[in-house]
Order: C-alpha cells, then sequence, then structure tokens
C-alpha cells in the first residue's frame, strides 16, 4: 500500500494539474514576495546607508505582514483545491483505500508539490534579488550598485517559514478527511466545483 500511495500521489498531481496551476502561483508568489522581503530585511548593506535602521525596522514590520499574507493565501488556496478533490477522493475510499491512505497519500503530494514550487519561488526571488535592491537604492537617490545579495540563511528563514505553512496544510487536509466518510466527500464536491476558480472568501467556511 505504501508503493500504492506513491504512485497515486503523483499521477494525482498530473491528473488535476489544471486544478492545481491557480495553487501553484499562489505559492510561487507567496514564496517570491516572502523571499525578497527577508532578503531586503537581512541585507547588511541597508545598515550601512544613511537612516539605514529605520529602514530595516519599516522592512521588518512589512516582512511579518507578507509572512502572514504569504500564509493565508497558501492556506486559503488548498482548501480550495480539497474542497473541489473531494469526489475523487470520495470515490477513492469507496474503491477500499482507508482514510489513513488517503492521508498519506494527500501527505505525499503536498511534499512533492511543496519541494517544487516552493524551490521555484526561491530561484525566482534570487533571480530578481538585486534587481529589487537597486530599485530600493534608486528611490532613495542613492548611488545604484547591482551587487551579490544572495544571503544563504535568507533561503533558510523562508523554507522554515514555508515548511512550517506546508505542515499546516497536512494537518488541516488529514483533519478534513478524518471527519468525513466516502459519501460526506463525494457529496461535498457539489458545493466545490460551482466554478474552477478561487471563491470569495465570504462564502467561505474551512470544513463543512
Amino acid at each position: 500500500m505504501f508503493r500504492l500511495t506513491n504512485k497515486l500521489a503523483v499521477s494525482n498531481l498530473i491528473k488535476n494539474r489544471k486544478l492545481y496551476y491557480p495553487f501553484a502561483l499562489a505559492v510561487l508568489l507567496a514564496v517570491t514576495v516572502t523571499y525578497l522581503f527577508y532578503s531586503l530585511t537581512f541585507n547588511p548593506k541597508i545598515a550601512e546607508i544613511r537612516g539605514g535602521t529605520t529602514i530595516q525596522a519599516t522592512l521588518g514590520f512589512g516582512m511579518f505582514v507578507v509572512t502572514l499574507a504569504s500564509a493565508i493565501i497558501v492556506l486559503y488556496a488548498n482548501s480550495f483545491v480539497m474542497k473541489n478533490r473531494s469526489k475523487e477522493l470520495g470515490i477513492y475510499g469507496m474503491l477500499g483505500l482507508e482514510k489513513r491512505h488517503l492521508i498519506s497519500m494527500t501527505f505525499k503530494e503536498l511534499v512533492v508539490f511543496g519541494i517544487l514550487t516552493v524551490g521555484a519561488g526561491i530561484g525566482i526571488g534570487a533571480l530578481f534579488d538585486k534587481l529589487i535592491f537597486a530599485f530600493l537604492l534608486k528611490l532613495m537617490k542613492l548611488k545604484v550598485e547591482l551587487v551579490a545579495t544572495f544571503q544563504m540563511n535568507v533561503v533558510i528563514a523562508v523554507l522554515v517559514v514555508f515548511g512550517l505553512i506546508f505542515l499546516g496544510l497536512m494537518f488541516l487536509n488529514a483533519l478534513r478527511i478524518a471527519r468525513m466518510n466516502a459519501l460526506q466527500l463525494s457529496r461535498e464536491k457539489a458545493s466545490g466545483e460551482k466554478k474552477r476558480s478561487l471563491p470569495s472568501s465570504s462564502n467561505y467556511s474551512w470544513f463543512d
């Protein structure tokens, strides 16, 4: 069964790729923006310029806001995906897969999905890192220099933050599956597939 859930996890990501596109875009955007804010906040060169301490304090507050917003966006996108996959999970349940197998399968899906999207987001952030720093210098009417700004501690911080976010997703997904039977899973699909687009937050609840 372990090997079966491995195969199902990969095949499900491929089969449901259109459903995962908005989720992937949300994670890419969240990781990239988070990386850039972290990179600017911890950039030692900012402390060397006039008013650098104030700038870093402002960026630090922005970093907190961006991290919180990123967590909300990613959690919301994941919930949209799970709601639209309810019928599929219900069918797996009726075919004999136990809840622990479904939980294992969705866990592995998130591991693969997270590695790909978070890794890509960090790569995009590192690619635009110099340009964002140069743009900040230009806004402050300082001499623009395209200097190396890559910081391993920023990469580690972003990995830790999104690692915790994805652990939260895994817990919520496991809780959703544990609370439902096969019939409930299949019925929930009806409320989740009205449109293949992210629903408004006013009409959404974490659990039906």
